[in-house]
């Protein structure tokens, strides 16, 4: 995958994030990690953008707990917020041309090296096809009817 397909994907799964936290609303439980609500699982993708568009800024180790979020104070708000944030940070990859050259999601991740100590939390060595965040939507979210 080439660097504008990838990030082409980010746009695209996080818009589908997005549009589910819509659809469902920000206490919904997400059926694949049930201890998390759709709130806290917007969230936690949208600080990984947040997150690595300022490693690759800084051009090193960002800590996320540090970082201006600019997260809004309604958990409804968070679907535009991740939205915008996907959007810095591809702009600022594409920008930095950090993804040139790669053919694959795991290649990206190594090509990050010590600029991206904390993206080995996520890792995995099988491949996927949808960044992490976006697996537990693959499937449709199902409310409950009481």
């Amino acid at each position: 995958m080439d660097q504008v397909a990838y990030l082409d994907v980010v746009v695209a799964q996080t818009r589908a994030l997005a549009d589910a936290a819509r659809v469902v609303g920000p206490d919904t439980t997400v059926p694949a990690t049930p201890e998390w609500t759709m709130a806290k699982l917007v969230k936690h993708c949208g600080t990984t953008h947040a997150w690595a568009r300022a490693v690759i800024e800084r051009g090193e180790f960002a800590n996320p707990g540090e970082l201006d979020l600019g997260l809004p104070a309604a958990e409804s708000d968070y679907p535009d917020w991740i939205e915008a944030g996907a959007g810095a940070f591809v702009a600022t990859a594409a920008g930095d041309g950090l993804l040139a050259g790669m053919t694959s999601s795991r290649a990206i991740g190594a090509n990050l090296g010590d600029r991206a100590p904390a993206c080995r939390g996520h890792s995995d060595p099988r491949p996927f096809s949808a960044p992490p965040c976006t697996r537990t939507i693959q499937r449709p979210i199902r409310l409950n009817d009481g």
